[in-house]
C-alpha cells in the first residue's frame, strides 16, 4: 500500500525472468532425456537445480545421466548459471565453465568456551548460497537462494561483491561487482541479510554476520574470512570480541601451517608449549583465561 516501492517491481521481473529461464530449462531437459542426450541432459538439469534446487525430476534426471555415462557426480560440474546479464527475453543463460569455478576454499569451525562458533573460510573468492548435496558452498546459508548466489572476492585489502542472483548492498541493488566498506549490509534473494565487518585497521580480515533468522550449515554465531590472521580479545576492533579476557589472542597463517600466539603458556591436544606455536587443523587450545577448539571442514 506504501508509494513509490520501485522494489516490488524489481522483484517482480526478477522472478518472472528466472521463470522463463527454469521454463526453458525444463524443457530442454526433457528434450534431452527422450533423445538420452545425457551431456545435455546434465547441463539442462544443473540450470534447473540451480534456479530451483529441490526440482525431484532434475535431481534425478541428473544422477541417471552420471551413472550412465560411468562417471561420479563431481563437486562441481559443467552447469550454466542466469546472471544479471542474461539474455532474459529468450531465455538463455550464460554458461560458466570449469575454468570459472574456483575449488573449494580450506574451511574450518572455531568454537571458543563461552563465546560461540564460528566459520572461518581462508580462501580469496569464497561462494555464498544454499548448501546441496554433491556441491560445495563456502558459506551455506539455509535460505531462499541459489547454489551459487554470490561470491566474495578478496582484492588486496578490500572485498568484492560479485552478484549472481538478486542482490543487494545498502538497500540498492547490484548487478556487478561492488566493493564491499565496513558495516556494509548485504541482502540476497527474498530475505537473507548479511552484515559486512572489517573492524581491525592492521587486518584484512573480515567478518560476516547473520542479521536476518537464517542459519548456517554446520551452524555457527558468526563468518570469518581469514586473511592474514584473526584476532580474538576483549577490544570492539577484534574479530572477534571476547570481553572477559585479559589479553589478546592472534592465529595466523605462516608458510601453509596455522599458528597460535599468546602471551602466556598454552596446552594444545594436552600438551604443553610456550606462547607461540603451530596449530593441528583438528586441535583443542587451552590457557589460563580461555579454552578453544578447531574442527577441520575440508572434504
Amino acid at each position: 500500500l506504501g508509494p513509490q516501492l520501485d522494489w516490488i517491481d524489481e522483484f517482480r521481473q526478477e522472478a518472472e525472468d528466472s521463470e522463463r529461464i527454469l521454463r526453458t530449462a525444463r524443457e530442454d531437459l526433457h528434450r534431452a532425456m527422450a533423445s538420452e542426450d545425457w551431456t545435455s541432459v546434465v547441463t539442462a538439469s544443473e540450470t534447473v537445480l540451480d534456479l530451483a534446487p529441490h526440482d525431484q525430476v532434475a535431481t534425478q534426471a541428473r544422477g541417471k545421466a552420471w551413472k550412465t555415462v560411468g562417471a561420479k557426480m563431481p563437486s562441481y560440474a559443467g552447469l550454466t548459471s542466469a546472471r544479471p546479464n542474461d539474455d532474459t527475453k529468450t531465455g538463455r543463460s550464460e554458461a560458466i565453465s570449469d575454468t570459472d569455478i574456483a575449488p573449494p576454499s580450506p574451511r574450518f569451525q572455531l568454537w571458543i568456551d563461552g563465546i560461540g562458533g564460528y566459520l572461518v573460510c581462508e580462501g580469496d573468492d569464497l561462494t555464498i548460497g544454499q548448501p546441496s548435496n554433491g556441491k560445495r558452498v563456502d558459506i551455506p546459508i539455509l535460505g531462499d537462494l541459489s547454489q551459487r548466489h554470490a561470491t566474495l572476492r578478496r582484492c588486496g585489502e578490500g572485498y568484492l561483491l560479485v552478484p549472481n542472483r538478486q542482490a543487494r548492498v545498502n538497500g540498492k541493488s547490484i548487478t556487478e561487482a561492488i566493493s564491499l566498506a565496513d558495516r556494509a549490509v548485504i541482502e540476497l534473494g527474498s530475505g537473507v541479510r548479511l552484515i559486512f565487518r572489517q573492524p581491525h585497521p592492521y587486518s584484512t580480515t573480515a567478518t560476516l554476520q547473520l542479521a536476518s533468522s537464517h542459519r548456517t550449515q554446520p551452524a555457527c554465531d558468526g563468518i570469518i574470512l581469514m586473511a592474514d590472521n584473526i584476532v580474538l580479545g576483549a577490544e570492539s576492533n577484534c574479530h572477534v570480541v571476547c570481553r572477559d579476557w585479559q589479553s589478546d589472542v592472534v592465529l595466523f597463517n605462516r608458510a601453509g601451517s596455522l599458528h597460535c600466539q599468546y602471551p602466556g603458556p598454552l596446552e594444545v591436544n594436552g600438551a604443553s608449549y610456550a606462547s607461540e606455536i603451530p596449530l593441528p587443523r583438528n586441535s583443542q587450545i587451552t590457557a589460563e583465561e580461555f579454552s578453544m577448539s578447531l574442527e577441520d571442514l575440508n572434504e
